[in-house]
């Protein structure tokens, strides 16, 4: 029975953060020493929170609930701060995602991709920038914005046992957010001034 060799996009993306990431940590590797070090993180990524897991998060996130679900661990705490909200619920949590899932027709909230553009961090602990694009199809916060898109950024802060996450608390832009979708006048500079 011979192993299925096919890589998927995801997994090539993936391969090369982890590349990037390791010539990063170490200009001097040779090629055999990062072919090591891409497979060793590739197999065992829950015991290694990195930039290529990170991605791996991220972009779960907008494809299914039910598989970002599993990236907690049975006892955790999430909390977008913004929003107000505090989960240790895995099906509530699952429900608050849902909405984020890139489907045909899009969702409640339209379509999203998020992208991470860094992570600061190591098994225990760890810092995610992201960006978030989303095309809206209604209300974004309570404001009309269907036909609308916004580009956010933001920042989650994890906390990690056992290759699971069991803290999470996410801070992001909603002004210039609200912004984008006309309910709020532009930030004036005022330093500039």
């Amino acid at each position: 029975m011979g192993m299925d060799t096919a890589v998927t996009a995801e997994q090539s993306v993936t391969a090369q953060a982890i590349i990037n990431e390791g010539m990063a940590r170490n200009a001097l590797l040779d090629k055999k020493s990062l072919g090591l070090y891409v497979l060793r993180t590739l197999f065992n990524g829950a015991k290694y929170m990195n930039f290529a897991w990170a991605h791996r998060w991220i972009k779960t996130f907008s494809e299914s609930a039910d598989k970002t679900v599993d990236f907690y661990a049975d006892v955790f705490l999430f909390e977008d701060l913004l929003l107000g909200q505090r989960i240790s619920d895995k099906e509530e949590l699952r429900r608050a995602f849902k909405v984020f899932e890139n489907t045909d027709p899009p969702g409640p909230a339209g379509t999203n991709v998020f992208d991470v553009l860094s992570y600061t961090g190591d098994a225990q602990h760890g810092v995610i920038e992201w960006v978030w694009h989303g095309k809206h199809v209604g209300e974004f916060l309570g404001v009309p914005a269907a036909g609308k898109e916004t580009t956010v950024r933001g920042m989650t802060f994890h906390t990690y046992e056992n290759g699971k996450i069991v803290r999470e608390a996410t801070f992001w832009d909603a002004v210039s957010a609200l912004q984008q979708v006309g309910a709020l006048k532009p930030t004036i500079e005022f330093w500039k001034v």
